[in-house]
């Protein structure tokens, strides 16, 4: 999981998947790199409670795909 600014999510999950450790990595092979916004990741504010909720719709569309 890292993050980034809206509109660079898919540059950082590329840029990350061009490290070859990260590439190895079983996230890395199922395609598994999240990225959230950077105000939910780096803050501990009234965004937080966001990204909490951004994160857990993440998994859930990852569950209902992967069982």
């Amino acid at each position: 999981m890292t993050h980034a600014s809206i509109g660079e999510f898919e540059n950082v999950r590329q840029q990350l998947l061009e490290n070859p450790a990260i590439a190895a990595s079983d996230a890395g092979k199922a395609g598994r790199i999240i990225v959230i916004d950077n105000r939910y990741f780096l803050s501990v504010s009234q965004y937080i409670v966001g990204g909490i909720k951004a994160l857990a719709e993440i998994n859930g569309e990852w569950l209902m795909v992967n069982g």
